[in-house]
């Protein structure tokens, strides 16, 4: 087990070791903290922190009463336990993206020369990364076929709150894509973007890279589905972003992606709310009146989702243990 945990990469996982999370443990600046489940086997902890259920209820969380079992949520305990222990960046993947050589390096979280796109407003970053007709999981499907063009601009010194790197051969793309086309992508190597305020991109939880002063936003929403939390996650965190002068960033392929077993139509299913809630989740999002205090802007966000049914009414009691683990953790620091 390594002892610096300033930077930390965090996996969900029910399968046994395997490449992907051999190759992750190799990056000395980056402490592996793989977040069991019930179905998880046994890992030996050599070179990586592992929380078996029975950890996790060591750790003194509230928010762990409310987490499900069997849930992809339950990286969030992950989340706390990395914040408790003093990260500065959490970096967050799955045990299926394969990282290159080059992953995790050069994190730069204040830009002094960035492009910037400013619009359209919901923005399919990968049709600027791709000749192909392919959106990411959660672009809203009447906007599949918009032939409004992706504007940029140069500017400076910036903040990027969160970097999202995309994933080579397999994507992250909806069922539909799988459904219809399902060809392997291979990303074009360019530099990278920010997203202008105003402007909305799905990123999802594959590899991702979050700095210490927006930590609150990891929330894994936990009434919605496995394919949907990271989205809606997502949403919230690039319009909380705003609030704090900073960006949302994306970034060239550092890793691939040899994606496990999927039922492609329980993936349709799951990806429902993907379909059908986002452009209320916009809407929502654009109209809200937010400011610079993270806690504040999570209770309102979920409380009018719940208003609309986006999110269960067990929701705002999620939030608000994660919220209070979160205090917890800043008195004792």
């Amino acid at each position: 087990m390594k002892n610096n945990f300033n930077k930390v990469c965090i996996i969900t996982t029910i399968n046994p070791l395997n490449n992907a999370i051999r190759k992750f443990q190799k990056f000395d600046d980056y402490n592996m903290i793989i977040v069991g489940d019930k179905k998880t086997p046994k890992y030996n902890e050599n070179n990586l922190t592992f929380l078996n259920i029975k950890k996790q209820n060591k750790l003194n969380f509230k928010f762990i009463k409310k987490c499900p079992f069997n849930s992809y949520q339950r990286k969030n305990i992950g989340y706390l336990y990395a914040m408790s222990k003093g990260a500065e960046i959490i970096a967050e993947t799955d045990d299926d993206n394969i990282p290159l050589s080059n992953w995790g390096s050069n994190i730069d979280f204040f830009k002094k020369s960035i492009s910037k796109i400013t619009s359209p407003k919901i923005c399919n970053i990968y049709s600027l990364y791709s000749d192909e007709n392919v959106w990411p999981r959660g672009y809203p499907l009447e906007n599949i076929n918009s032939k409004e063009k992706i504007k940029i601009k140069n500017t400076s010194n910036k903040k990027v709150g969160v970097w999202n790197g995309l994933a080579d051969k397999e994507p992250d793309v909806d069922a539909i894509f799988r459904l219809v086309d399902g060809k392997q992508i291979k990303f074009k190597n360019k530099k990278s973007v920010i997203l202008s305020k105003n402007v909305f991109c799905p990123f999802n939880s594959q590899n991702t890279f979050w700095t210490k002063e927006f930590f609150p936003y990891l929330y894994l929403p936990i009434s919605v589905s496995f394919r949907f939390t990271d989205i809606l996650r997502g949403y919230v965190a690039q319009r909380c972003l705003w609030e704090h002068n900073a960006h949302l960033g994306f970034m060239s392929p550092t890793v691939y992606q040899n994606r496990n077993k999927h039922d492609l139509m329980k993936d349709f299913s799951d990806e429902l709310s993907c379909y059908t809630d986002i452009k209320n989740v916009i809407d929502i999002l654009s109209r809200l009146k937010l400011g610079k205090n993270p806690s504040r802007n999570l209770v309102k966000i979920y409380s009018e989702f719940q208003k609309y049914g986006i999110v269960k009414r067990e929701e705002i009691t999620g939030v608000k243990y994660w919220l209070d683990d979160i205090a917890s953790l800043l008195r004792k620091s």
